[in-house]
């Protein structure tokens, strides 16, 4: 006879929320004035709708964080700037754990940042 094997249990959904910080040093001004100048319309219609200095910024540490970018020049649209002129850096630790949300409903975005 066949042993019966044990029945699953139900899949639980976890939201994990963590914060993490990035260090970003800009040493050339035209990394924020190709978006934010005159030109900005033009850039944001071949590469990404960034609008401000802090868009900029976000998107930045954004790519540090989750491409594990190191400098401008790597991305579309800062790819002719020169290696030093954005450098990124994740600050240790790489991240601390704010909430753990067990199951639905999901926060929505703005409930995480609270």
């Amino acid at each position: 006879m066949a042993e019966e094997k044990p029945s699953m249990a139900e899949p639980q959904g976890f939201v994990v929320v963590f914060t993490t910080a990035v260090h970003l040093t800009i040493a050339d001004p035209d990394v924020f004035e190709r978006v934010t100048g005159p030109n900005g319309d033009d850039w944001r219609k071949q590469l990404y709708n960034l609008h401000t200095r802090d868009d900029v910024l976000e998107h930045l540490a954004y790519n540090c964080v989750a491409n594990d970018v190191r400098n401008a020049s790597l991305l579309d649209g800062w790819a002719d700037l020169p290696k030093k002129a954005v450098q990124m850096h994740r600050l240790e630790p790489f991240y601390d754990v704010d909430q753990i949300y067990a199951d639905s409903p999901r926060p929505s975005r703005e409930a995480a940042d609270e």
